[in-house]
């Protein structure tokens, strides 16, 4: 906070309160610097020991770390590889080397693209020397190699601050924020993705979703699962009927169903639907879903349809 003395007040006051304000500024952006370094250290490279000789330094709280960490289930893993045996280590994310590319051969274990995290395990200090009495020496590593999955819900804070004038009544202005999915929903937009992609996409009923949630310590219930998959089917609506008349516009176009279980929620019972896709020589493809395999689907979805259809040799 930098100023001129001709620009400063002249009363002791004034004066004392500019200090205050100066050190107040100061305090939080050391603060706020701290904190970033602290994070940054945490998910950076995150150390791990059995729990019986653990010393956090001063600058690196475990505890505090395992807050920031995206991975905490390799975490855990370590810590009781580490208990059992007494060794140490680190945990960190690492950047894969491009590898060059093999013609021919077995087809690649991992693919490229994956992020990468590294666990090392090491000799506990006690351990390091030789039965004659030397000490030893690194001289190398073994390495394996797995395919781990690890899935986080966290909360999403969304802050917009709010500022009014000091000298009138001129009302409060508040900061623009993000566009919402649905208006003071609980759900954003990765979490409203991956219920689309669980209920459509991997055939995972409400009620099946509700208690998966349930066992991450989420309250979802189906209803709101269901009245947020139906508010997402509205907002794409456009996106599909667009989607469906490029297809439409194909001189060509392939289609074939798939059955698929109906749940008749008011009459009980099930009986089994048809999804049907339509493909054009775009690859773009538009699915249509009808409670029976009568002709009556296909022939409403193509009313206007003017081309080449090709199907299975299905007499309807």
């Amino acid at each position: 906070m930098k100023a001129h003395a001709r620009e400063l007040p002249d009363d002791v006051d004034a004066l004392k309160a500019l200090l205050l304000e100066r050190d107040a500024l100061l305090a939080q952006r050391d603060a706020k610097i701290a904190h970033l370094e602290h994070r940054i250290e945490c998910l950076s490279r995150i150390a791990f020991e059995p729990r019986s000789e653990r010393r956090p330094s001063a600058s690196f709280d475990m505890n505090s770390a395992q807050g920031f960490l995206l991975f905490p289930e390799l975490i855990e893993a370590a810590e009781r590889v580490a208990d059992t045996t007494g060794q140490r280590g680190v945990v960190e994310v690492v950047q894969p080397e491009p590898k060059p590319r093999k013609s021919g051969g077995r087809r690649k274990k991992y693919p490229d693209h994956l992020p990468v995290f590294r666990t090392t395990f090491e000799l506990p200090t006690g351990e390091r020397t030789c039965k004659c009495g030397s000490d030893l020496h690194e001289v190398g590593e073994e390495v394996s190699r797995e395919l781990e999955r690890l899935e986080l819900s966290i909360v999403h804070e969304i802050a917009r601050k709010k500022y009014a004038c000091r000298a009138c009544t001129d009302g409060v202005r508040l900061a623009a924020g993000p566009d919402r999915v649905i208006d003071n929903g609980q759900l954003g937009v990765g979490f409203l993705a991956h219920v689309l992609v669980e209920r459509f996409g991997n055939h995972m009923p409400y009620h099946r979703l509700e208690k998966k949630y349930a066992s991450e310590g989420l309250d979802l219930s189906r209803s709101v699962l269901w009245r947020s998959a139906h508010r997402c089917a509205e907002l794409l609506e456009p996106i599909y009927e667009e989607l469906k008349r490029q297809v439409l516009a194909s001189p060509a176009i392939h289609t074939d169903d798939t059955p698929v279980t109906l749940q008749k929620a008011q009459i009980g019972g099930r009986r089994q639907a048809r999804v049907w896709v339509y493909r054009d020589l775009e690859e773009r493809q538009v699915f249509d879903v009808t409670e029976s395999r009568a002709r009556d689907g296909p022939a409403r979805f193509l009313s206007d349809y003017c081309g080449y259809l090709i199907a299975d040799a299905y007499p309807g």
